[in-house]
Parts: structure tokens; sequence; C-alpha cells
């Protein structure tokens, strides 16, 4: 995998088992050996998207939370009016990027959209005794470890086909489980947070981004599965470029809808 990533321009870094317990001190005896991904960053989801929100607002954007959208209305091929559980809105151009859930919110449009839900699994402790250095994912159990300050989280699994947030405590506990294979961790962990999120995939695991076919004023953006924040940035300014009429970054063929 590091080999690969390298050929194509991500600086890494192998670490035997001595260079790995350096630079990461409480991983277990047994951990014999790593990647580094020297460019990689990490941050709080949380706080970016509350960021991102106030960031938006400031530039003059309306944010309607807890807006369900019911429906469209569409008229020769362009969408007149979104319903919404709080009313109805007109636009010039209409997004779509409800995630999970987009197959849902356009069910009005007719569009071919097999996203599937996989249910991804989160728990959230009070910092241990002895934190990580740094954020990373365990080998082949495929666990992510984030130290955030005075938390620390672990996240994974991926269970694709229920719309179902409800976490099986199953598996709750199996993330521990498998955390403490790895590194050393308290013997009782002060839980502050447990639950389960959609990722929103698709048959070939590729986003879905592009203009709509059959409807001249609507973009969609979705389909991100587990890269959705380290995606969104990069979506984000490809939708702009889509809505705006410009050209875009790189060629969107390969995302388009009309692969499925």
């Amino acid at each position: 995998e590091a080999e690969f990533l390298g050929r194509h321009g991500v600086p890494t870094e192998i670490l035997d088992k001595a260079a790995l317990h350096e630079c990461e001190p409480i991983a277990l005896d047994d951990v014999i050996g790593g990647v580094h991904f020297t460019g990689d960053s990490f941050m709080n989801p949380a706080i970016f998207l509350a960021e991102l929100a106030k960031r938006v607002r400031e530039m003059g954007a309306e944010v309607h939370e807890n807006t369900a959208v019911t429906g469209f209305e569409s008229v020769s091929g362009k969408i007149t009016k979104v319903r919404t559980a709080s009313g109805e809105f007109e636009a010039e151009h209409v997004v779509l990027a409800a995630g999970a859930w987009s197959p849902i919110v356009a069910r009005d449009l007719r569009l071919k959209l097999p996203i599937q839900p996989a249910r991804g699994y989160s728990v959230t402790v009070a910092a241990p005794r002895n934190m990580p250095r740094h954020a990373f994912i365990l080998g082949d159990r495929r666990v992510a470890v984030s130290p955030f300050g005075e938390l620390l989280r672990f996240t994974g699994r991926l269970e694709v086909g229920e719309y179902s947030t409800t976490p099986d405590p199953k598996w709750l506990a199996r993330l521990e489980m498998f955390v403490r294979e790895y590194i050393e961790l308290d013997e009782k962990l002060d839980v502050k947070d447990a639950w389960a999120g959609l990722r929103p995939v698709t048959p070939d695991g590729i986003p879905a981004i592009g203009r709509a076919p059959g409807l001249s004023n609507l973009t969609v953006a979705t389909g991100h599965a587990m890269v959705g924040l380290s995606l969104g940035p990069g979506t984000g300014q490809l939708v702009s470029e889509l809505v705006n009429g410009q050209k875009t970054a790189f060629d969107l063929r390969p995302l388009s809808l009309d692969r499925f």
C-alpha cells in the first residue's frame, strides 16, 4: 500500500518495530511495524462543521436546520420548487448532497442513484492516562484512533443495507477490544459518547458528482463512503465550478451518474 501511494506522490515512511515504538510509545510490544503518512492531518469533524456553518453565515448564506426535504416540483426538465417540512423554496440551482439519504430525497425526481447506507460506529472516551501522539488506523482491524485533546475516539465497521442509526452494543464493545490489541489503555474507560452513522456507498466505491441527466438545474454530489470529510472540500470546489458554468478542475466523466 505504501509503495503504491508513494508512486502517486503520497509521502510515506516505513517504520520497523523500533521506529514505530519511538513514534508511538503506547503501542504494545507485539506491534512490529507500521506506515507513517508524513503528510497526513486529522481534525475533529464536529468543530470543523460548526466553523464551516459560521463561515457560510458570515458570507451571507441562510442555513435552515432541521428542515427535511419532502419532495420536488419540476417543469420541462427544471426543478421549480423544493418542498420541505417548513415550506417551499425556489432556487436557480439545486445541489443534492444528502449522503446516504440521497436516493430517498430524490425519489420524486426519478433519478437512478444506487446509493446504499453503510453503518459505521463511533466511541468517544475521556482521555486515558497515556494518550496517542498521532491519529492512526489499526492494520487489519481497520479501526481509526483519533486523539482530540481531552477525548479519544475509536471509529470503524461497515454494515451495508440498513437505514438504522441504532448502534449494536456488541460492536461498540468490539471497537474497544480491537484497539486494546494494539495500544495500552486504562483498564476501565470513561465513555462519553457512542453512536452509529450512515455512510453513502456506490457499487464501485467512487462518488457520484455531476449534473443530473434530464434536469437542467440539479447537481448531484454524493456517494463519498468513508472519506466524505476528506473529499468534502474538493467536492465543494467541483460543485461550485459546475453550478457557475466553469470548467472543472479535472474530467468528471469517471464520477458521472451515467455510469450506473
